[in-house]
């Protein structure tokens, strides 16, 4: 990633005969090393400035003793100097499985704003009394956090967002010793900073130097914890409330609704429009469209909210004001538009029902040998816009669909057209071999499609919050992210449905984004709000198209629905 940067800090205190192996493991994964000697004897001096000597590392002393917190805080303040997005901690004296190293970096490339956390898997080399400690701590980060999730908050095998982490660490006096790798765990997840584990091999070395000191450093972490709790308790309400917001964000998050209706039923439909043609079975819609409309609540008062808002933005859009019949021929709009989808996959929609005035622009990035990202909306029906494009010569259009949702209706694309997916991405999130496997599309000069109107599931950092139809809307960092990964054209497009059939629009949104480590999610922030502009505007022309049947707004749409 152009904006992501990665060092190692690796704090030590008389670990000089380890620290070597340490280095030599991510230097061989082209990572920077900041060593900090945390005041180790002569030694140890000697040993690390040889080390430094021979290879490209950052050596900074301290005077003075400050413990291992101390050190990776040290450590973290001169990756920050350096210009580092990104810090991988990780302990001298080899207890840690550099082979894991790589696990470690995608994670935190697929999400720089989250802490990548070890996850240790020990084997019969680690000490009963540090097990039991461990087991302790884990309730007690538990109660502290109220998330009870398995994060282990005592390894300090880690990768830190470094802006984010030193937030933390200038709000509140964090112990320097080994409480350190508990409370900025737990102060990390105060400050809504997301926590991903990643398990790991863990060892403790024949004859290796422990600093852990059993009487002095109990106390340590038992003083801590009473400080946590008290603190917990201080920041209630604020920790309930994102919790709260946690859960009801995953709870009604577009990805856990699942699809209405049985795969058997979508089945006996495409059976009867194969049959008895399209005029047919749009009447076998009004009463299947009735029972959806009626018996989904959720769906039902998202139409009216989108349709409410879209009048109060735009009143000239519709003649009159919203009501539940609107509401409903919305519902009928996005049958039409699944039907129109199957019949383009089954050939029965051709290249004379649909006016791409812009194709030329799609031939010719294609005979450059020039890849393009087209991020779309669900807005029409753009899968007839990716059917047809199987014959446009030398134009191929990559889908990046997400699994979670749609699968039946998918499989139905699929069994009606066995190349339905010969071209698609089937993916759960995105993540580095996704993006290494849509880099090597766009460099082949192929094309990726994919939506820029919903938000990824427990990726809160990723998320823009902007105006959409005069309130504030949740949009995706995501495909802006990978965009500018790819150093390649944007395009948007849109399949609207037109009286006569269908339009397919297609504009240049950016010829390359291009985002500063500084001012990143300022820059992120500000394309989102130009795409959703765009999708307001298409709103406006085909009010009744845009098929977003979730809460787009979060917290601020109404939870009730009054008819």
């Amino acid at each position: 990633m152009s904006e992501f940067k990665l060092c190692a800090v690796i704090p030590t205190y008389n670990h000089g005969a380890t620290v070597a192996a340490t280095v030599d493991c991510l230097l061989a994964d082209g990572i920077h090393c900041i060593i900090i000697d945390d005041a180790s004897n002569e030694i140890t001096q000697l040993q690390l400035i040889t080390v430094a000597e021979q290879q490209e590392v950052t050596l900074k002393r301290l005077n003075d003793n400050q413990g291992k917190g101390g050190a990776v805080m040290a450590g973290l303040k001169v990756a920050q100097t350096l210009g580092f997005s990104h810090a991988l901690q990780i302990d001298a004296d080899g207890q840690h499985d550099a082979a894991d190293i790589p696990n470690f970096i995608q994670q935190a490339i697929a999400h720089p704003d989250a802490l990548i956390c070890g996850q240790p898997i020990y084997d019969e080399s680690v000490p009963l009394g540090r097990k039991i400690a461990r087991n302790i701590t884990h309730f007690w980060v538990g109660v502290e956090t109220l998330t009870f999730s398995p994060f282990d908050a005592m390894c300090g095998f880690r990768v830190y967002p470094v802006k984010l982490t030193i937030e933390v660490l200038d709000s509140a006096n964090i112990g320097r010793r080994m409480d350190f790798d508990i409370e900025v765990l737990v102060r990390s997840l105060w400050h809504n900073i997301r926590l991903i584990p990643i398990k790991t091999k863990v060892i403790y070395p024949e004859n290796g130097t422990s600093h852990f000191n059993y009487l002095k450093d109990n106390v340590l972490i038992f003083l801590m914890h009473s400080k946590l709790f008290f603190g917990m308790v201080w920041r209630l309400p604020k920790i309930l409330r994102l919790t709260h917001r946690s859960k009801k964000q995953q709870q009604t998050h577009w990805s856990n609704i699942s699809e209405r209706g049985s795969l058997l039923g979508i089945k006996i439909l495409l059976w009867l429009y194969r049959w008895l043609g399209r005029h047919v079975i749009l009447l076998f819609l009004y009463p299947i469209i009735a029972y959806f409309y009626l018996s989904n609540k959720k769906s039902r008062a998202a139409s009216k909210l989108y349709l409410q808002r879209l009048d109060d933005f735009d009143s000239t859009v519709f003649k009159q004001k919203p009501n539940g019949w609107l509401s409903y021929q919305h519902f009928l709009s996005f049958a039409r538009s699944a039907l129109d989808k199957v019949s383009s996959w089954m050939g029965i929609l051709n290249h004379g029902q649909v006016i791409f005035e812009k194709s030329h622009v799609l031939k010719g990035l294609a005979k450059q040998g020039q890849g393009a990202m087209i991020v779309t909306a669900h807005l029409g029906a753009i899968e007839v816009s990716r059917a047809l494009a199987n014959d446009i010569d030398e134009v191929t259009m990559n889908a990046l669909m997400f699994t979670e949702h749609a699968g039946k209706f998918n499989q139905v694309l699929k069994e009606v057209n066995p190349h339905f997916d010969d071209d698609a991405i089937f993916v759960n999130e995105l993540g580095p071999d996704t993006a290494i496997l849509i880099k090597d599309k766009i460099e082949q000069g192929e094309m990726l499609v994919i939506s820029g109107d919903r938000t990824p599931v427990n990726a809160s950092a990723n998320i823009a919050s902007v105006d959409f139809l005069g309130h504030k809307a949740d949009f995706p960092h995501g495909p802006f992210i990978l965009a500018s990964l790819m150093s390649c054209p944007v395009y948007l497009m849109f399949c609207v449905k037109e009286k006569k059939g269908y339009r397919i629009e297609l504009e240049l949104f950016d010829e390359g984004i291009k985002l500063s480590r500084k001012t990143r999610r300022e820059n992120l922030d500000a394309v989102v709000q130009r795409y959703v502009h765009r999708l307001e505007y298409y709103c406006a022309l085909y009010p009744l198209q845009w098929f977003n049947f979730f809460d787009i707004w979060g917290n601020s749409a109404p939870n009730s629905d009054n008819g």
